[in-house]
């Protein structure tokens, strides 16, 4: 899990406990025994605010629940990525390999205010490398 996605889950983790806390406030103590800073804090009233109770509740758990989901798919990211082959690479998928295929790229480089273009080629990674000698074709090095 990256540091950011840590941050995000710490961040969802205390407004979903601190909104759990204000609903069940709401819903259990009257409007007069609210802390005063309290939206709806009233010395004279005697009902009790259920509906923001409910509102702070249902935000609560729905605040938990994508503090779940997003620790868990930062676990799940961090797995997938550290699997490797016997030699050390990365494992791709296929789709994974033909994304990191397109990479190698030919580049037209025109610079500003001139006519004069430079063509630019990516240098190929070994896995690159290794998947044109498996399907037998030449690396292509030259702009032709």
């Amino acid at each position: 899990m990256t540091a950011a996605s840590r941050f995000l889950v710490i961040i969802l983790v205390v407004l979903g406990v601190l909104a759990l806390a204000a609903g069940i406030i709401y819903y259990v103590e009257p409007a007069r025994s609210l802390p005063a800073f309290f939206p709806g804090h009233g010395a004279h009233l005697n009902g009790r605010h259920t509906t923001r109770g409910l509102a702070g509740i249902i935000a609560g758990a729905v605040l938990l629940i994508i503090a779940v989901i997003t620790a868990r798919r930062g676990r799940r990211q961090a797995k997938a990525s550290a699997h490797r082959d016997a030699a050390g690479r990365p494992c791709r998928s296929f789709r994974g390999l033909l994304e990191h295929l397109a990479t190698l790229t030919r580049n037209q480089v025109r610079f500003t205010g001139t006519e004069i273009t430079v063509p630019m080629l990516t240098e190929p990674t070994s896995a690159q490398r290794e998947a044109f000698t498996l399907i037998g074709a030449p690396v292509p090095l030259t702009l032709t």
